[in-house]
């Protein structure tokens, strides 16, 4: 069978935070979805008008590529590298170019050892930990950020894909960094699945919320009694989540933010008072994305 090549070009900025680049952004990534992954396809990404990629941009993107490249082919994607050399230089130097290069499940195991995209299934979340805390140069984790992670990978286990994922080795993505800005150094650590998404279990679970914004959806999800189980002693894992961000007294920039499906959730915490801002996006993104912004 004749192999089918596609070629899909990013717009000048890859960016799910500014609204400006949200629409753009979320369009390459249908593009992308959209196109049928089998053996015979050969997808090329084609990077060349690239001057801005966030994290979480390039997150997804990892996560995308990847899970067709475990799943389907390990050859099913090739690339052209940004013309801009400062986003070049970031690819080859940042990590990119070596996590969603050609390979497959040996190319994944490789990047746990020097990389800082890594994924992985819930037998690697400790795994996960101390890699997090060597990658990053940190003695210690930012407070329960350890907890928080664990919590959010549990979810994605039980939950992100109809049920405990037991027999699927590669459920969640990660890309994690150390940088500074005007407010001093942070770590910026980002968990994603490709799952159904919080607003679609908290639609089908609670017929309040059946016909709720996306964003008005993952709000709720996130009360600390929420859970999609009905169970009693269940829905604590939101506070988990929440916590790194409410109990940093380092700085009041911590951020929280998730993205599910078309809404947007963002949390901090400043003067003993939390803030939740929701979002709806222009458009879907598949799964989840959760993101830290921790300051120390």
């Amino acid at each position: 069978m004749e192999m089918e090549r596609i070629s899909i070009r990013t717009p000048n900025a890859l960016c799910l935070y500014d609204g400006e680049f949200c629409s753009g952004t979320l369009d390459f990534f249908s593009r992308l979805e959209d196109v049928p992954k089998t053996k015979e396809a050969s997808i090329l990404i084609d990077f060349s008008d690239l001057v801005f990629i966030s994290a979480s941009a390039a997150a997804y993107i990892f996560a995308l590529v990847t899970s067709s490249q475990f799943y389907v082919s390990n050859n099913i994607f090739s690339f052209k590298l940004p013309k801009d050399k400062e986003t070049k230089l970031l690819f080859e130097r940042g990590g990119i170019v070596e996590a969603i290069k050609s390979g497959g499940g040996a190319k994944l195991n490789r990047l746990w050892d020097s990389s800082p995209f890594v994924c992985g299934g819930n037998t690697d979340i400790s795994k996960f930990m101390s890699v997090l805390r060597e990658r990053s140069g940190q003695e210690q984790l930012p407070v329960k950020l350890g907890a928080a992670i664990r919590e959010t990978c549990l979810n994605i286990y039980h939950h992100a894909y109809g049920g405990p994922s037991r027999l699927v080795p590669l459920i969640w993505w990660s890309y994690f960094f150390i940088d500074r800005d005007d407010n001093g150094p942070f770590l910026n650590a980002l968990i994603i699945d490709r799952g159904e998404g919080i607003p679609k279990k908290i639609q089908k679970t609670f017929p309040l919320y059946s016909s709720q914004d996306d964003s008005v959806c993952i709000k709720y999800a996130m009360l600390p009694s929420v859970t999609t189980t009905k169970l009693s002693d269940r829905g604590k894992g939101s506070v988990d989540i929440k916590k790194p961000v409410k109990v940093n007294k380092l700085s009041k920039n911590d951020k929280l933010m998730i993205i599910s499906s078309a809404g947007k959730y963002t949390y901090t915490y400043n003067n003993d008072k939390e803030e939740e801002d929701i979002d709806e996006l222009p458009s879907l993104l598949k799964g989840t994305l959760v993101q830290w912004k921790l300051y120390f």
